[in-house]
């Protein structure tokens, strides 16, 4: 903050904007420090009173899903009687996150495995293409069929891994469909 907003600043306003917003009081102390350089004190009994007032807008079972559902950390800033709502959407919001963030890890792993089993094979073609030339050599023969014998292995046990990779995949969409036809447009 600035001087001028320092010392034009609705301190019930900014603390409504706080509380609607999630944080927890102690971050008045953001503005102490960026107005202590002008010698301006925040108005504490303004900003908490706001501060309160947003947080029956945030702590709302709505937003406690969309907390959730967004991975972000609950600070227990909900008082008692407006915590139970908020953490029961957080729960259901989090199970969402944490299904597509396993969605996404397994994704994520699937595309690096699809690259190397195309880099496996690009070089399987391209040993088989030296195995039968001409100029290849009888002791290089033996070598390059032993390689691409290990090649062949090697991107079969990558293909089988893509395949359960795939399948696990589908799994955790399915449990992700599960959550949104238990919790309906809240997913």
């Amino acid at each position: 903050m600035d001087a001028s907003q320092c010392r034009n600043a609705d301190w019930e306003i900014i603390g409504f904007e706080d509380g609607s917003a999630g944080r927890l009081p102690s971050y008045l102390s953001n503005y102490r420090k960026a107005c202590a350089k002008y010698d301006i004190i925040p108005e504490l009994d303004f900003y908490l009173r706001g501060h309160a007032n947003g947080l029956i807008e945030f702590c709302t079972e709505a937003n406690g899903f969309l907390s959730g559902k967004k991975g972000l950390e609950y600070n227990g800033v909900c008082p008692r009687g407006l915590s139970d709502n908020f953490l029961a959407g957080y729960q259901i919001g989090l199970r969402f996150y944490i299904v597509s963030s396993a969605i996404d890890k397994m994704e994520f792993c699937l595309r690096n495995e699809q690259k190397k089993l195309k880099e496996l094979r690009k070089e399987l073609r391209h040993k088989e293409e030296m195995l039968i030339q001409d100029s290849t050599s009888e002791s290089d023969r033996r070598r390059l069929l032993n390689e691409t014998k290990d090649a062949r292995l090697k991107i079969e046990r990558l293909e089988k891994k893509i395949f359960h990779t795939r399948k696990d995949i589908q799994m955790k969409q399915y449990e992700y469909e599960q959550l949104s036809i238990q919790y309906g447009s809240q997913g």
